[in-house]
């Protein structure tokens, strides 16, 4: 594929997202399509990005200035797929999405894509537990705007095992039909 402008690489990232959007939030998933198990997670990231870039899927071989060591990656996302099925039956939903979203922003498995790709699996827990989906300004987290600095704050807090501001965040762009 030849992308040569950021604008290009925009819409081919958007066209392919949706497709995947679509396919997981236009109804509620079964526990069979959305199983929240390591294999889903680079599943995910496959679907929302494979049009776009041939190593969607695949976990990172570099360290980067954000998220885990390279090498400790798989282990981080199975010991996630194993919390999660703890947090299932343990915590209420808004802390579950909170710490979902977290851990998956925390480990960032991949070299790009991982807030996108976390966003999307939070959305599509809510939906499978019926609840309301968060309307994330996409456009608004690109920016060095106020709804960004808000997030990036809320995920540093979340860090420091104070999920309240993430908690908060998601209920405040919840959309409530």
């Amino acid at each position: 594929m030849d992308i040569r402008t950021r604008d290009e690489l925009n819409v081919l990232e958007f066209a392919n997202i949706n497709k995947a959007t679509v396919k997981y939030l236009t109804r509620c998933p079964s526990k069979k399509k959305a199983p929240f198990t390591y294999e889903w997670f680079l599943k995910i990231h496959r679907e929302m990005f494979g049009d776009v870039w041939e190593w969607a899927g695949q976990l990172r071989q570099i360290d980067l200035n954000i998220g885990i060591d390279k090498l400790k990656i798989p282990e981080a996302l199975k010991s996630l797929e194993r919390d999660y099925e703890h947090w299932s039956v343990a915590m209420p939903s808004g802390e579950i999405a909170a710490r979902l979203h977290h851990r998956l922003v925390l480990i960032h498995p991949f070299k790009n894509g991982n807030g996108r790709w976390a966003r999307l699996i939070t959305n599509i827990y809510l939906k499978q537990n019926r609840l309301p989906l968060i309307e994330w300004p996409d456009q608004a987290l690109l920016a060095q705007t106020d709804i960004r600095q808000r997030y990036l704050a809320a995920l540093r807090q979340a860090d420091q095992r104070n999920l309240q501001p993430l908690m908060e965040l998601h209920g405040e762009l919840q959309h409530v039909s």
